[in-house]
């Protein structure tokens, strides 16, 4: 599949854990155009201890939009935190990143006691994708998909369901451009939100775009 891609300055050499959102357009030969877009800062990943969490906010200003890691902490002190945020911030939208840090019991329980109005989505609430699919279903509680998106061996119509709102997409560790360029395409057909996301562990995840310009 041809593959266009447009980067923006910074991703010349892009410092890790920059998140970047996609724009793909089909082209009439088959390819996709890909257009990132630095998103602004005022998008705080927040994690930590509660306290630390809260002081993290408090210090940020109450931004309407954060990222809060959750499934590390105790679930119903994560409970107590996403309100005492919300009691801050009544308008506050959260996306919520459990890494696959529970089973499906788990994810109903913590699922249940969300006011759904306050949380954009939950990425990657289990490791098994239907248990994901299933709390999501039944509370109504969008999805994001990141590390099912690294198994190269997962079929595409896996991942049509609409409640699934977004594609957290890091190519240094999906490794394959063609599969990225796929994810791509898939997420501007079935309008999903596609973020392009830099791994901490290396700067290399939106170099690839870079260099699959000059290709």
């Amino acid at each position: 599949m041809p593959i266009s891609v447009t980067p923006p300055p910074a991703m010349a050499a892009p410092v890790p854990g920059q998140t970047f959102e996609v724009r793909t357009r089909l082209t009439s030969r088959g390819g996709v155009t890909i257009t990132p877009t630095e998103i602004a800062p005022d998008i705080p990943l927040l994690q930590g201890s509660v306290a630390a969490i809260t002081s993290q906010y408090q210090a940020l200003q109450l931004p309407s939009q954060i990222k809060l890691k959750v499934a590390r902490l105790d679930p119903a002190e994560e409970i107590a935190l996403i309100y005492a945020l919300i009691a801050l911030n009544p308008r506050l939208r959260m996306r919520l990143d459990a890494n696959q840090g529970w089973n499906k019991e788990q994810a109903m329980a913590f699922a249940r006691q969300l006011s759904g109005h306050h949380v954009e989505y939950i990425e990657e609430p289990c490791a098994n994708l239907t248990d994901s699919l299933t709390m999501a279903r039944t509370y109504q509680l969008p999805i994001a998909l990141d590390e099912h998106l690294q198994q190269s061996d997962w079929p595409l119509d896996q991942f049509n369901d609409p409640i699934i709102h977004a594609f957290v997409i890091k190519p240094m560790l999906i490794g394959s451009c063609q599969r990225i360029a796929q994810l791509l395409a898939l997420a501007q057909q079935q309008q999903k939100r596609a973020i392009i996301s830099c791994a901490f562990e290396s700067p290399y995840g939106l170099g690839v775009l870079a260099h699959l310009a000059k290709q």
